[in-house]
């Protein structure tokens, strides 16, 4: 599992430095890199989240709700990245769906917590991280769904207005390491 972890935590951030990187040069090529970054962040997703699944409870029925939901999520989140990189659709149309598929990643992490803490599989910190970066994204993201241009994908988002986001992304990082070095 630690491998799987890793390898979703390493992806991700380095999808989440080259979007960092786009917002700043308005260079599409650290764009569609970040996007390829993200096909592959999906796939080692979808394969933790069934190794995760295991460890919580495989019998349990909120653990594998809490599984489908985000391997959905992530699902979604491959999907649209895999779509656009192959120019099939433009950020200004997929921008609320991957907000969306990024949601049900994230209530994958709440589940994981919530149900990691009260069955003792997952560090009591560990967990109260997991539960803090969902509550923050939800902050952030909200934030983002009161800027109509935004949602309606009339403008893409500025570095600054980004700045909040890449800190939940680092946090996300931060918790799958932890999560990979307590497997």
């Amino acid at each position: 599992m630690a491998f799987v972890t890793l390898g979703t935590a390493a992806t991700f951030a380095a999808a989440a430095v080259l979007l960092a990187t786009f917002f700043a040069t308005k260079n599409d090529r650290f764009d569609r890199l970040a996007e390829w970054l993200f096909v592959v962040f999906a796939g080692f997703a979808i394969a933790l989240a069934v190794l995760v699944q295991q460890r919580l409870e495989t019998g349990s029925g909120l653990a594998i709700l809490v599984t489908a939901i985000g391997i959905a999520g992530v699902s979604v989140v491959g999907l649209i990245e895999l779509l656009s990189t192959l120019g099939r659709i433009n950020f200004e149309r997929y921008g609320g769906l991957a907000a969306l598929g990024f949601a049900g990643w994230l209530a994958w992490i709440a589940g994981v917590s919530l149900i990691g803490l009260a069955s003792g599989a997952v560090p009591v910190l560990l967990g109260w991280l997991g539960i803090l970066v969902v509550a923050v994204a939800l902050v952030v993201v909200g934030r983002f769904a009161l800027d109509r241009s935004l949602v309606r994908g009339e403008r893409s988002p500025g570095l600054a207005e980004m700045a909040p986001l890449l800190a939940v992304f680092v946090a996300v990082i931060a918790w799958l390491v932890w999560l990979g070095v307590t497997a």
